[in-house]
């Protein structure tokens, strides 16, 4: 199961993969006793002590502090919480695929995938973009705003302050479901079709994000009547009009 060694990006979804092919393989006959894995293991079952019926949670709780940016650092790594914490004492619970920031009343403020590796970062921007949209002149004086998209960066320095809150509304609204990569690849696909209103950056968003399938083209067999064309004339309109109404 192992050879060669796999690449494990998300635990829960290797483990269900890895789940499904050994229920599989415990079809297959013992290479000794000749009857099926699964029949041997239900015998062993049979042998074992139950489980507990409270499920026992493995994570581990350790107290940290904020940087100026609100990010925290665990295992050398760094994630998210929200700006109102920045330089404040908060805790860090991790198990092995997720990591949750708590305040001190151990309220999550934040929960992040677990990263594995060193100098790596996860950054969750919904409360970020939420602050900078209550001051929205004030934003490009933050660091939060230096961590932007350049396309983003670029279109919000261009707009008035209304135009910057608007814009920091529809980033906020497409963060709630996707990563900041979606919200600059629909940036960049309104502004490539010429438009850079909110409402077209949403519908561009909505476009790419969209799981409605595309329709094909009708296949017409061959013994459809051809439709003579038509070719319009609004001259027979005007002609229309001239005519007088006789009264009831």
């Amino acid at each position: 199961m192992f050879v060669p060694v796999p690449t494990i990006f998300d635990f829960f979804q290797f483990n269900q993969g890895l789940f499904e092919i050994c229920s599989k393989d415990a079809k297959r006959n013992h290479y000794v006793k000749n009857v099926p894995i699964e029949s041997l293991f239900q015998e062993d079952q049979a042998q074992m002590l139950s489980l507990n019926e409270v499920p026992y949670k493995a994570f581990l709780i350790e107290p940290c502090k904020a940087d100026n940016y609100a990010m925290v650092t665990f295992d050398n790594n760094l994630y998210s919480s929200s700006p109102k914490y920045a330089q404040e004492n908060v805790y860090v619970k991790a198990s092995s695929d997720k990591v949750w920031i708590l305040n001190q009343s151990y309220e999550i403020i934040m929960e992040h995938k677990r990263l594995y590796g060193n100098g790596l970062q996860s950054m969750k921007w919904p409360p970020y973009i939420d602050l900078m949209s209550k001051r929205p002149c004030a934003m490009k004086y933050t660091t939060f705003y230096q961590e932007l998209p350049d396309n983003w960066q670029k279109y919000l320095g261009k707009q008035n302050a209304e135009g910057k809150r608007k814009g920091l509304t529809s980033l906020y609204t497409m963060l709630q479901k996707h990563d900041m990569h979606t919200a600059e690849s629909a940036l960049a696909f309104a502004i490539s079709n010429g438009v850079n209103d909110t409402d077209s950056i949403l519908a561009a968003y909505r476009s790419l994000t969209s799981q409605v399938q595309q329709l094909q083209p009708m296949q017409l067999n061959a013994n459809v009547i051809s439709m003579p064309s038509f070719a319009t004339n609004n001259a027979r309109y005007n002609d229309l009009f001239r005519q007088e109404v006789c009264p009831l």
